[in-house]
């Protein structure tokens, strides 16, 4: 057998040999997406149950408002997705400051966030929040933005909606 012959035997066959590896990648690529796909469902739909979130002192704002006492630390949040984040705003750090140096607002507060994973085993994590430690550093100054919104809000009010959006 001369060389040109072999290649046109062997051809055809490495062919069907490349053909059966990429099938193959393929099919357990596919079966390895849908599994992870299966996986991630089923984390979405259980969600762990609802995180619930303690504080060990009231969080209170300078203005009075109890940031501890808004429904999700009690109720807990059953929209909350895997990995997601919630925010929060309590206060700013030069209203906050004055307030805890004279005893009037809590200065160490621990949080802890109580959950179940996917085996339905409890975990919890616990982390504490120090605004002291804050004391000092440079704050973005937002009363400009204030002042814009203050004098907007007094603008819609004094000339109405529909005049304020026809000018």
């Amino acid at each position: 057998m001369d060389l040109v012959t072999i290649s046109q035997i062997a051809n055809p066959i490495l062919q069907t040999v490349f053909i059966a590896v990429i099938g193959l990648g393929y099919y357990y690529t596919v079966s390895a997406t849908r599994a992870t796909v299966r996986e991630m469902r089923a984390e979405h739909t259980a969600g762990g149950g609802r995180p619930l979130i303690t504080v060990s002192e009231p969080v209170e704002s300078s203005d009075g408002f109890v940031l501890s006492e808004v429904p999700f630390f009690s109720e807990g949040l059953n929209s909350l997705g895997p990995g997601a984040k919630i925010g929060c705003y309590w206060d700013t750090l030069d209203t906050l400051l004055p307030l805890i140096k004279e005893g009037k607002i809590a200065s160490d507060i621990a949080v802890k966030v109580r959950y179940k994973d996917l085996n339905l085993n409890p975990l919890e994590h616990e982390w504490d929040i120090n605004p002291r430690l804050y004391e000092g550093i440079r704050n973005v100054d937002y009363s400009g933005m204030t002042d814009l919104v203050d004098v907007i809000e007094r603008k819609v009010a004094d000339d109405g909606i529909e005049a304020a959006s026809s000018s």
